[in-house]
């Protein structure tokens, strides 16, 4: 065996670089919260209508953020975005309550809610799942 193999060093290097190639970033655990998330609801029809309003809420935020962008690159007026920003704001609360509504509706029905934990607390956090599920619901589109 070559002395490569037994340096733990090279041995941690390869493992990350392995894992990132297979995709096991930061984003990649966002995507597979999601789709973890879409299977336990696809198991619990009970769940189906909170589970779509949380993925339209996502999907607004999104459009919220692209909107906003290019508003800015356009040099749009203050005002204009000014309001864009505060419609980001408020699709990213509705974000927030669809998602903690359908949390506190797994908990009820005795089911694990740790999904919630596992997107995170902050507002960049829930904004990057968001964005991920857009990201997500884009793809499946154009595969249809």
């Amino acid at each position: 065996m070559s002395q490569s193999f037994r340096d733990p060093f090279l041995a941690d290097a390869w493992k990350r670089r392995a894992e990132s190639e297979r995709g096991f970033e930061q984003h990649d655990r966002l995507t597979l919260i999601y789709l973890e998330l879409s299977k336990v609801v696809r198991k619990n029809e009970a769940f189906s209508e909170l589970f779509k309003k949380v993925e339209t809420a996502a999907v607004k935020y999104d459009l919220t953020i692209a909107t906003l962008a290019r508003m800015r690159i356009e040099q749009s007026g203050i005002e204009s975005i000014a309001e864009a920003d505060r419609r980001r704001r408020l699709a990213h609360d509705a974000l927030e309550d669809e998602l903690n509504l359908l949390s506190r509706s797994f908990a009820k029905s005795g089911l694990d809610n740790s999904w919630r934990y596992d997107i995170g607390t902050s507002r960049e956090a829930v904004g990057n799942w968001a964005r991920k599920v857009a990201e997500v619901k884009r793809t499946q589109l154009l595969k249809r």
